[in-house]
């Protein structure tokens, strides 16, 4: 009886947890305030997204990670600290042992800093595109549009665009939409978001 019991009130719990554990927020959207973003990079040194973080690139798989790694080749710091970005990667779909053998010497050979989300916590909320680049253009932290980014010439025009000052809001009162751009596929499209506060 007490076994019954107590497997009972094991199958409780685990179905809570996992509930718990499955709710999420939706991601961040236009007009919502991000929140900081505290990561150790792939030397382990401390960084973060702050409210005086302009640009956010934000990758979440491969494809992603390669249009990064074309465009920040080469002056690839200089370029994060000209347009006021910072680059976070969420890494937690690479099997830990992949990570510690394979990517973590490939990442640290990068000549820019990179802040790593191991486990995918802190990242959850950041919206993503499979094989696209997420642009967050914030204004003291508050998400003022979002871009998906699946060209390595649409994300240089991104930075120069931020570096020199160029609004990074849209300007139009259709302002708080979604661009998604496809340059590498020919292609784009709109998707509305909320507006901002």
């Amino acid at each position: 009886m007490r076994t019954h019991t107590l497997l009972a009130t094991l199958v409780v719990l685990a179905a809570l947890a996992g509930g718990v554990a499955g709710a999420s927020a939706a991601p961040v959207a236009v007009g919502a305030t991000l929140p900081e973003i505290a990561l150790a990079d792939q030397h382990d040194v401390a960084g973060r997204v702050g409210p005086e973080t302009r640009l956010l690139l934000f990758t979440r798989d491969m494809d992603a990670s390669k249009i990064t790694k074309e465009v920040l080749a080469e002056n690839g710091a200089t370029m994060l600290a000209s347009a006021g970005a910072v680059y976070v990667a969420d890494i937690s779909a690479m099997p830990s042992l992949v990570t510690a053998l394979f990517a973590m010497p490939g990442l640290r050979k990068r000549p820019y800093p990179m802040l790593l989300d191991r486990d995918g916590a802190v990242t959850k909320d950041v919206p993503s595109e499979t094989g696209a680049v997420t642009v967050l253009a914030l204004d003291h932290g508050v998400v003022r549009r979002v871009e998906y980014v699946t060209s390595a010439e649409r994300l240089r025009a991104v930075l120069a665009e931020a570096a020199r000052g160029v609004s990074l809001q849209s300007s139009s009162p259709a302002a708080h939409a979604m661009r998604v751009t496809r340059s590498s596929r020919g292609s784009a499209r709109r998707a509305a978001a909320s507006p901002a506060a």
